[in-house]
Order: C-alpha cells, then sequence, then structure tokens
C-alpha cells in the first residue's frame, strides 16, 4: 500500500474523486443539489477552523497516584533562583527575560531597536523558578499542546519567579509582563506582585522603584476528578514559536 499511494498525484485522484462524485449526483433532484452543496460547504469550514477540545478530551492519560508521587519528592521543587542583572544590563539600562513552554526554555536577551539578540538560553520550567508547589509541565502529544498545570489529585499549586537588582543598586523605571493563563470551569489563576518591602501588588507598575521583586502565580479550583487541568499556565500548541511568558524590565 505505501509502495502504490504515489502512483498518481493528488491533483489526479482529486479529479477521479470529483467525476465519481458528480457521476453519483447526475440524476439527483434540484433540491437534493443544494443540500449537498450546503454539506459540503459545511465540512470545508469545519476543516478549516480549530475546534476547541472539550474537558474530557483534555484530561489525556493519568498514572500514578499522588501519595505514591510524593514519597518520590515530585510534589515540591524549589531551585531557589534569581534573576540578577550584569554589568552589560547596568549599561543598557534593560533586562529581558522570555520563556517558551513549547521548547521548555527560558531566554534572556536585549532590544536594540527593533532588533531581539538573545544572550542566554536555559533549558526547562523549573531551571529559572524560585520555587514551586505541585506544578508540572504537561505534554499532550495527541493534541500536540503543552503547559504548566497543577498535579494530578491536588486542590492549589503555586510558582514563584525572583528577580534581585540590589548588587548593582539597579532600580526599575519601568516593568512589562506578558503571562498567558487558561482556565475553565470555576479554575482560578491568582498572579501576585511583591515589591521589594514585601507588599503584595496586583498592578505591575507599582513595582516601580524597586530593586527586586517577586511574580507569583497561584492555581486553585476546577471541577472533577481532572479539576487539576483546569488551571494551566501558558498553554501553546508544541510547534508554536511565540513565547507565553516575558517581562521586559527597564531600569533609570
Amino acid at each position: 500500500l505505501l509502495k502504490r499511494r504515489k502512483r498518481c498525484s493528488e491533483f489526479e485522484l482529486i479529479r477521479v474523486i470529483l467525476k465519481i462524485r458528480e457521476k453519483k449526483q447526475k440524476d439527483c433532484s434540484e433540491a437534493r443539489m443544494k443540500f449537498l452543496a450546503k454539506r459540503t460547504l459545511a465540512e470545508l469550514v469545519e476543516l478549516m477552523v480549530m475546534r476547541e477540545p472539550t474537558v474530557d478530551e483534555l484530561k489525556g492519560r493519568s498514572s500514578g497516584s499522588l501519595t505514591w508521587r510524593q514519597s518520590r519528592g515530585e510534589q515540591q521543587s524549589s531551585a531557589f533562583f534569581s534573576f540578577t542583572a550584569t554589568e552589560a544590563d547596568k549599561k543598557q539600562k534593560q533586562f529581558n527575560v522570555r520563556y517558551s513552554c513549547s521548547r521548555d526554555v527560558y531566554e534572556k536577551y536585549v532590544k536594540n531597536g527593533q532588533e531581539v539578540i538573545v544572550l542566554d538560553t536555559t533549558k526547562s520550567w523549573n531551571s529559572c523558578q524560585y520555587s514551586s508547589h505541585n506544578i508540572f509541565r504537561k505534554v499532550e502529544h495527541d493534541w500536540k499542546m503543552t503547559y504548566l498545570a497543577r498535579t494530578e489529585d491536588t486542590n492549589e499549586a503555586s510558582i514563584e519567579w525572583r528577580f534581585d537588582f540590589t548588587a548593582q543598586d539597579l532600580k526599575i523605571s519601568s516593568v512589562f509582563i506578558n503571562f498567558e493563563t487558561k482556565v475553565y470551569e470555576n479554575g482560578r489563576i491568582s498572579l501576585l506582585f511583591m515589591n521589594e518591602n514585601g507588599e503584595i501588588v496586583r498592578d505591575v507598575q507599582k513595582l516601580k522603584n524597586s530593586r527586586k521583586f517577586i511574580v507569583k502565580a497561584v492555581l486553585s479550583g476546577g471541577k472533577g476528578d481532572i479539576a487539576w487541568q483546569h488551571t494551566q499556565l501558558f498553554r501553546q500548541e508544541l510547534k508554536c514559536p511565540k513565547y507565553p511568558f516575558e517581562i521586559c524590565i527597564n531600569f533609570y
């Protein structure tokens, strides 16, 4: 079968199919022809538009009990990593970092006009976090999607990133953040910022004049056995080139 499939071109195959269809529809009534044309158009539209998966279809395969995973220490992850500035960052008066869930990499970069120059690449979502609780990276090979989610059977999860520029005595003049989330049912995701005084703020611009800050996401809620999948961070297609998590900082 694999050898025979290339004996005719795709164009020739389509032409034969259209001729067969024309022959089959030759004796159809006008009303029947209109119905078939309408159905063909609907099928074409369905093929062109990506369908949103249902909650049950999002589930994927689940394995290993919570007790078993806790015994293996998979629920808590602490890299105690903090993003810090270099002399080059100080000179450029900027600090930029972004994360691709599809490639599972962090990239530190500098902007030179419209040009983006990647300075450093670090593999794995948990390599540049400060700490996390009940978080893992989910890959859906059937749907070709990936995202960070709560571990199975957990009611709440959190992840924290830290930025510390005190060593260079750099004060923040402005901050831009892109932090993409997806929730289903009654899932909840809270994004919090903490300034250098330990005060929790929800507006990222209130980090102005700080020398260090924390970004924290808390995931909770959801319904049923797959409640853990109802809160997702950075969901994207496996081949998507975009960055669903990005922070751009300018200094005085």
